[in-house]
Order: C-alpha cells, then structure tokens, then sequence
C-alpha cells in the first residue's frame, strides 16, 4: 500500500478511536471485540431500550475477563449507547422520542451541510482516500450480504461522516457532530436493509462535490442526503 493509503488508514483509526484489531492481538483487542459484540445486540435491539445489562452474563457469553467487557461498555456509554449509576449498574439507553428525532435533525441540517462545504475546500488527498475507501468497503460488504448488516452500515456511516467534519478543519464544527453520535441513536430507532442502498448513493454524491472542491455542490448533496434520511426514518414513529 503507498504512502496515501497508510496516511488514509491512519486518518480513519484516529477518528473512528477504535482501530480494527483481532481479538488474539492481547487485552486492547479483547475490549475491541467486546465492544464489537455489545454494539451489535444494542443496535439489533437483543439488548432491549432501557434494559439492564449484566456484566456478568456477558463475561459468560463473550468468553471473556470482566476487564475488557467493561472497557467495551464504558466505551459505549461515551457513545451514548449505554447510560451507568452507581447503584444499577449499566443499562441500555432509551430510544429517541419524536420530538428528540426532530431536534436531532435541526441541529444535523445546521451542522452537516456546513462541514461538507468546508470539507470541499480543506479536504487532504488522505482524507478523500479514507472517504473513497469507506465507500468502497460499504458497497462490498452490501453486494456481498445483499443488504448490508446494519450495524456494519451504522459504524461506517458513522466514520463518514465525522471524516467529512473532520476535513473541513473546524474542530468545533468537528466536535459538535461527533457528540451528537447521529448514527448509534438513528439506526436504533429503524433499520431497513432495502435503503442502503440508496444512502450509498447520497454519500458518493457528498464525496464527488468534496473531490471535485465544491462547496456549494457538496452542502446542497449533504443537505439531500439528511432531508432524505429524516423521511426514511420518520417511519419509526408510523
């Protein structure tokens, strides 16, 4: 692999802030394949909204120490996915609500069209790679699957784009997305497989107007992509 590829495989690590790593290659792993392992059954609901989850019973069911499983969760609770107290412990964290779903979106339109303009104009050629990259993995893994694993769709979609925050060198701008963790409570709320593939073509649009360095075309496609996905997932409260 050239130089602009490891730079690409870097910019990603350090965003995502969990690098791929099996679950042999000692503790760090371990947490990574707990986390792996959790995220699943939250964003496919075998871990109810609201459920307490019993550190214990995933020892058991992961194989693993509590060391790492609790890594994974403290990991998820930044994420928002899981909420802790001292005297309960871990639970799964609540759906939004619809007024929450709304508020959620306004501030996404305020925000995400901005960093795909900004990301047009600032983008590093290790940035577009990792965002070419992404997209390539995500139409594999759905001609593969047929539809892509939601919880596959809903961390590369995730990496997506705080990769485009990130290119458009505002770390507020940046940050503000990355807290919202759009993703984790969006696919929560309603997966259809049969839409991935139209949120595939929405991001290649956002990701042609950053290649192509136009502001103006990249936060007109990303405005699209979220109006588009506000509708997709109003289904949820229907």
């Amino acid at each position: 692999m050239g130089s602009s590829g490891e730079d690409a495989l870097k910019v990603r690590s350090l965003l995502s802030g969990r690098a791929s790593v099996p679950s042999s290659a000692g503790p760090g792993g371990m947490a990574v394949a707990a986390y792996e392992a959790i995220y699943a059954r939250l964003l496919s609901r075998e871990i109810a909204p609201g459920q307490r989850i019993s550190v214990d019973r995933l020892v058991r069911e992961l194989s693993m120490s509590q060391t790492p499983v609790r890594q994974a969760l403290s990991t998820l609770e930044a994420d928002g996915l899981v909420t802790s107290t001292h005297l309960t412990g871990y639970r799964a964290a609540e759906l939004l609500t619809r007024e929450e779903f709304d508020q959620l979106f306004e501030v996404r339109l305020l925000l995400e069209p901005a960093a795909a303009a900004a990301a047009a104009q600032h983008r590093t050629e290790a940035e577009l790679t990792a965002m070419r990259e992404l997209q390539a993995e995500m139409r594999a893994e759905a001609s593969r699957e047929g539809t892509l694993p939601y919880s596959i769709f809903a961390q590369r979609d995730g990496q997506l784009h705080e990769l485009i925050a990130s290119a458009g060198r505002n770390q507020f701008l940046h940050d503000s997305v990355a807290r919202l963790h759009s993703h984790v409570h969006l696919f929560r709320l309603y997966f259809d497989g049969a839409v991935t593939e139209q949120a595939l073509d929405e991001h290649a649009a956002v990701v042609d107007g950053i290649a192509a360095a136009d502001d103006r075309a990249a936060r007109k496609h990303m405005k699209d992509h979220l109006t588009r996905s506000r509708r997709r997932l109003r289904k949820a409260f229907e």
